[in-house]
Formats: structure tokens, C-alpha cells, sequence
């Protein structure tokens, strides 16, 4: 499975405020498996899902017109990890990401520490990053 992450500056929740910095407030994940895309994101304690019928062709360049978009990550991810779900213990956007991929990096407290988890680990965990960019001006 292909899974984008794609990491934002700006975020509706009040707890953005608190527990996340400046550049990584938000993330979302554009996950590539069977033919299409599904894009997974969270609001609060909500998980959202939509199936996506898009063109590939360009798919980075138009998430990088987005000025809100601080970085993007792209994994190819081997076998899935088998963790288990505490959906009242975990509503952050990081850790709904993280856990509907299947990534194997552990806990994340916030999108900059997953985002920095997700480097950390590459080709030492169950995936590797085929296609890294980040904003020189954020």
C-alpha cells in the first residue's frame, strides 16, 4: 500500500493550540491500495473517510498548491502492523493516521512527532519513504 502524508499549519482544534508547534498542526493520510485512493482525516473524535476517484498525474503538485501544506511524505508500506484500536484513548489526527496504515512507529503525541517518527524509522520499520518535500518558507 502507497500512503501520502500530508502534514498542514493550520488546524480547527482548540488542542492544536496547545499540544502541537507552528510548522505541524494537522495531518491527513491519502492512502493508494486496489485501484484507488482513499484520503482519511480526523476532526476531533470523528474519522473521516472518502474514496477518491482521481488522476494520479499531478497528485503531488496539486496537494503542494495547498499555501496550508507544510510537508508530504510518501511511504510504501510492506506487511501492515496488527495494533489494536483504542478508540476512546486515541481521537489526535497523528494517531488516526498512523493506525488506519498500519505503520509500525509506535505512540505519536502530535503531527511533528509523528512526522519526525516517520523519518526516523525509514527502512527500519515495516515501510520506506518513496517521495519526501517540505516547504521552504514555512
Amino acid at each position: 500500500m502507497i500512503a501520502i502524508f500530508v502534514f498542514y499549519n493550520k488546524s480547527k482544534g482548540s488542542a492544536s493550540k496547545i499540544f502541537c508547534g507552528k510548522k505541524y498542526k494537522h495531518c491527513s493520510v491519502l492512502m493508494y491500495q486496489g485501484g484507488k485512493y482513499t484520503l482519511c482525516w480526523s476532526n476531533g473524535s470523528v474519522i473521516n473517510t472518502k474514496v477518491m476517484n482521481i488522476n494520479s498525474e499531478g497528485l503531488i503538485d496539486r496537494i503542494k498548491s495547498d499555501p496550508t501544506v507544510q510537508s508530504i511524505i510518501s511511504l510504501d508500506i510492506g506487511k501492515r502492523s496488527e495494533r489494536k484500536w483504542f478508540p476512546l484513548l486515541i481521537n489526535s489526527c497523528n494517531e488516526i493516521c498512523r493506525l488506519v496504515t498500519g505503520i509500525d512507529v509506535g505512540f505519536t503525541f502530535n503531527p511533528k512527532h509523528l512526522y519526525k517518527k516517520l523519518l526516523m524509522n525509514n527502512g527500519i520499520s515495516n515501510f520506506h519513504i518513496d517521495y519526501y518535500w517540505e516547504r521552504e518558507d514555512g
